[in-house]
């Protein structure tokens, strides 16, 4: 997603996913697969870029369900950025490789520079979100599901209780990451005092800061950064996503994932990000997640399965899991206890818009 003033293009890794795509539906009957039968499932950045795919004007009749985990709203959520007006932020990374921006050689000299160099040049990590070049994105992708532009798919949406906790050793992580975008809240790092964080959030809400400290309080600094973090990055994304279809009728389901790990991880992290992979069929040895709900293993891989192969996740012996209403008003609990629960949409709708547009994606 990297553009540059000597670039004709962008959106690279989502092309990739494109063709991939277009692979399968020329292919996959060779191998004993149906084109159309396809589901498209992605956690974290791939929720992301699921997300896109279901937006991009190129990939109609390219797969027919989807699934979107944990998926970081800052990076479906561009504030429909172009690629010409992303190309500066380009140049100016090659200027913080050691490259002049005047120097015509520039981009090809950026293109020898070793991946682990790339990685820890000052402002590698600003190179996410999907841009608007007119072909691949002709908006991003919470814009096109808001404006009904998406493909009209099945879709399971949803994230997790405490996706922010994977950043809980660092402080309260919220500020941080908004620091890093925008150096006027650098006098509240770390947030580890009641007396740092209120200042934080009253800085960053302004006259709605009242209202957040009720929700997020801040005798509690590190928990309610953590707190922040999971619905402001992570939960109002796919609420947005899910009431948006839900609205306009469409076939959504948006799930909740609230069970803790085993072990010192879950007691201290909770449902953090990525936690759930293993009860949806990811190994739990490569992400070290030790699973303590097989009932629940069980259940998510046959919803997971059974969506993929027909795009109802129902069957005999599951709690019935239905399609969200045009209220959006419940999610599916998925975790201890499994069935429906009223999505706290008061504490959510603190973000939407104006926090993920004004402070979240920068300029």
């Amino acid at each position: 997603y990297f553009a540059h003033p000597d670039l004709n293009a962008t959106n690279f890794g989502l092309y990739d996913q494109i063709k991939a795509l277009e692979w399968v539906q020329a292919n996959i009957e060779e191998f004993g697969g149906d084109p159309d039968n396809v589901t498209i499932f992605g956690e974290s950045a791939g929720g992301s870029s699921v997300a896109s795919l279901l937006v991009s004007p190129l990939t109609e009749g390219l797969f027919d369900r989807a699934i979107i985990e944990s998926m970081p709203l800052g990076l479906s959520s561009s504030e429909n950025i172009t690629m010409e007006e992303a190309a500066p932020t380009g140049a100016a990374f090659g200027v913080a490789m050691g490259f002049s921006e005047d120097d015509p050689d520039q981009l090809k000299k950026m293109k020898k520079v070793s991946f682990q160099e790339i990685f820890i040049t000052p402002g590698s990590d600003q190179f996410g979100t999907i841009l608007i070049d007119g072909d691949s994105m002709e908006m991003d992708a919470i814009t096109g599901f808001v404006e009904g532009e998406n493909h009209k798919v099945p879709v399971i949406v949803g994230s997790n209780a405490n996706e922010g906790g994977f950043q809980y050793n660092t402080g309260s992580p919220y500020p941080v990451l908004i620091a890093g975008i925008s150096p006027a809240f650098s006098q509240y790092v770390p947030v580890n005092t009641s007396e740092n964080y209120e200042g934080f959030v009253r800085q960053l809400f302004g006259s709605d800061a009242k209202k957040v400290l009720s929700f997020y309080p801040a005798d509690t600094p590190i928990e309610s950064g953590e707190s922040m973090l999971t619905d402001s990055f992570f939960t109002v994304g796919a609420q947005i996503i899910a009431e948006a279809m839900a609205n306009r009728g469409e076939d959504v389901r948006m799930y909740h994932f609230t069970q803790k790990p085993g072990g010192p991880a879950g007691d201290m992290l909770g449902a953090f990000h990525g936690s759930e992979l293993p009860y949806v069929g990811i190994s739990s040895d490569q992400y070290a997640v030790p699973v303590v709900n097989p009932l629940l293993v069980n259940q998510m891989s046959s919803y997971w399965t059974n969506f993929a192969k027909t795009g109802d996740p129902n069957a005999e012996g599951l709690p019935q899991w239905d399609s969200m209403p045009a209220s959006a008003s419940d999610w599916f609990v998925l975790g201890p206890e499994v069935g429906p629960a009223a999505i706290p949409k008061e504490k959510l709708n603190l973000f939407k818009p104006t926090i993920v547009a004004d402070y979240l994606n920068g300029p």
